[in-house]
């Protein structure tokens, strides 16, 4: 399960936290070592810029639908 979201969104969230233990700074460089899943490639994205229940939502269906 890939969890896909925009990169705005991800430096919003991590202004937002206090005293976590990965700089915003590092970001970039996480992102840019990231690989999507390929063709063929087991696995499913989901986009998570819907609220969390949401995304539970869509990850649970997901997994049982592919079982």
């Amino acid at each position: 399960m890939l969890l896909d979201v925009e990169r705005l969104e991800l430096e919003r969230r991590m202004h937002e936290r206090k005293g976590h233990f990965m700089p915003a700074s590092l970001l970039g460089s996480q992102l840019a070592t990231l690989e999507p899943l390929g063709p063929g490639e087991p696995g499913v994205t989901v986009h998570v810029t819907n609220p969390s229940d949401d995304v539970v939502e869509t990850v649970l269906a997901r997994i049982l639908t592919t079982r």
